[in-house]
């Protein structure tokens, strides 16, 4: 591998350690395993409410390696969940959050897409609310930032 291959995975990780932080810093917590299963859950649960061509195009803009994150385990030609609910897109993050006692999966989900917000630009974020069933794109409007941090 060259030293510019070596370079751009390190870069990757680097910046996916960022969005992990900003995990951690939004809800408090101190454990960057806490704040990975928290992206990957929520990530999964959005991804999996969307038209392949949107989840492809969303992950775009994340960064390496949390697009890895992001689609890991994913059979696009799988089917969609059929229960549109809040409580049914909140149930594998809390089932994720179990051991955690305090930890309310409304919360991670809001974290997560607040961090969302800082990094992909405002457009695709509105793409991808536009495109969830109405409650979840409701706490997602709710915890999205204004003004992304990432200079988009």
């Amino acid at each position: 591998m060259t030293h510019t291959s070596l370079h751009q995975f390190d870069e990757a990780l680097q910046t996916a350690n960022v969005w992990l932080k900003d995990v951690m810093e939004v809800l408090a917590w101190t454990e960057p395993a806490q704040a990975h299963q928290a992206l990957k859950v929520v990530m999964h649960e959005i991804r999996d409410r969307l038209p392949v061509p949107l989840a492809a195009n969303f992950s775009s803009q994340m960064p390496l390696i949390v697009r890895g994150i992001f689609f890991e385990g994913w059979s696009p030609g799988s089917e969609r969940p059929t229960d549109r609910s809040l409580e049914a897109f909140l149930a594998p993050i809390a089932d994720a959050f179990r051991n955690f006692p305090g930890v309310k999966a409304d919360a991670v989900t809001a974290a997560v897409f607040e961090v969302l917000s800082m990094y992909i630009s405002p457009g695709e974020i509105e793409n991808v609310l536009q495109a969830l069933p109405k409650p979840i794109r409701d706490l997602g409007k709710a915890s999205i930032r204004t003004t992304p941090i990432a200079g988009l």
